[in-house]
This record gives C-alpha cells, sequence and structure tokens, in this order.
C-alpha cells in the first residue's frame, strides 16, 4: 500500500512538472500561438527570426524526402521552376490544386487523418471517390508551397461574432518577401490572394471584412 502511494505521488509530480514545462514553452515552436495579437502576427517589417518562428513547424512536418517528390510533381505539373514571381508561384500552386479536387469537396472518409499529408495527395489524386475538406487543401498547399521555397504557416479562422454562422475554416497564409508581408490563401474556396481596394489581405483583414460585412 505504502508503494502504491508513494508511485501515484511520483506520477502526479512528473505530471505537474510536464505540464509546468508545455505552459512555459507554449510559444515556442509550437504551430501557433493562441490570442496572438495584430502587431505580433503582423508586425511592419517581419524579421528572419520571427519568420523562422511561424515556419519552424513545416520543417519537422515535411520529410526531405516528400519535398523532395513534392517539389518533383510541380516541376512535372506546372513547370515551376520557371515561375520566379512569388505571388505567380502561390496563384498556380493554389489554381492547380484546386481544379485538382474541388469536384471532391465534401464530408473525408476517416483514413484521410491517418495518412500523411503526401499520402493524402496520391490518394485524393488517385481515387477521386475519396472526398476533402478545407484541411486537406490547407495541408498540401502547405506541403508544396514548402517545396517551392516559399514560406507559409497555418491559419484557424475562428467565428467570433454571433453573426457569423459558419463554423471554423483552415487556410494558409504565405510571406511575400518583396512586400515584407503575409497574404491569405484559401484553395478549398478559390480564394487565392485577395484584394481590397488593391490591398492584398491578411487572414486578419478578410475576416475583419467578411464580419463588418454581416
Amino acid at each position: 500500500m505504502r508503494f502504491f502511494y508513494r508511485f501515484k505521488w511520483r506520477l502526479l509530480l512528473i505530471l505537474l512538472t510536464a505540464n509546468v514545462w508545455l505552459y512555459c514553452k507554449r510559444d515556442s515552436g509550437f504551430e501557433y500561438t493562441k490570442y496572438s495579437t495584430i502587431s505580433e502576427l503582423y508586425p511592419s517589417n517581419p524579421t528572419l527570426q520571427f519568420n523562422k518562428k511561424w515556419t519552424a513547424f513545416n520543417k519537422d512536418r515535411f520529410t526531405a524526402k516528400e519535398l523532395t517528390e513534392a517539389l518533383l510533381i510541380l516541376k512535372d505539373s506546372l513547370d515551376i521552376d520557371k515561375i520566379l514571381n512569388e505571388e505567380d508561384k502561390i496563384c498556380a500552386i493554389g489554381g492547380w490544386l484546386f481544379k485538382l479536387f474541388k469536384n471532391q469537396r465534401g464530408s473525408p472518409q476517416p483514413i484521410t487523418f491517418e495518412l500523411t499529408v503526401s499520402q493524402c495527395y496520391h490518394l485524393f489524386n488517385s481515387k477521386k471517390q475519396f472526398k476533402l475538406w478545407c484541411s486537406h487543401f490547407q495541408d498540401m498547399f502547405a506541403l508544396f508551397c514548402t517545396a517551392a521555397g516559399l514560406l507559409n504557416r497555418y491559419v484557424e479562422i475562428v467565428p467570433l461574432s454571433k453573426q457569423v454562422v459558419s463554423g471554423f475554416h483552415e487556410v494558409n497564409e504565405v510571406y511575400l518577401s518583396t512586400k515584407k508581408k503575409w497574404v491569405m490563401v484559401d484553395v478549398s474556396r478559390n480564394m487565392i490572394l485577395l484584394k481590397e481596394k488593391g490591398n492584398l489581405l491578411t487572414s486578419a483583414e478578410y475576416y475583419d471584412l467578411v464580419t463588418k460585412s454581416e
């Protein structure tokens, strides 16, 4: 009995230590920072360190083999090496994925959540009966953008306004080095590089625009 109590308290101590560590490291190397401010998400002059923080997730997310294969697919499908402008690359990759899978949008089968992004791409491309939703588009766009050398990050748009009835929605943001700005790309709805009065929109700007129009 004494051993049981010792074991229980040691386990509780380990769990407490782990939770404290996770709390302290919650903004270091994780996928996103919860409740970040606009200035934290979109500094006026993003540094290399800032961009590395937000794109570090993709380095662990995709293997070197997957990125090499993805780049070969882009070369074969889009002749990506001949597209030099960042915005043109984004439009080419996003438009290609939307055209390829637009007729397969729907409720996905559970197996698709057990596969890697690369495996999902091949499954959707070879078996058109398989459905996909926004998260799959986001995943594949991130894979191919990373392979093409485009800095990108995952964004989840969450409706906080009572007037907005749609649910959570996953999109991408890509960093344009020429403009020093992160811009939104929503491949699942073919909304690529949206502009308002000539200004390319971030996800936050797009969200504000939608909620204000409701």
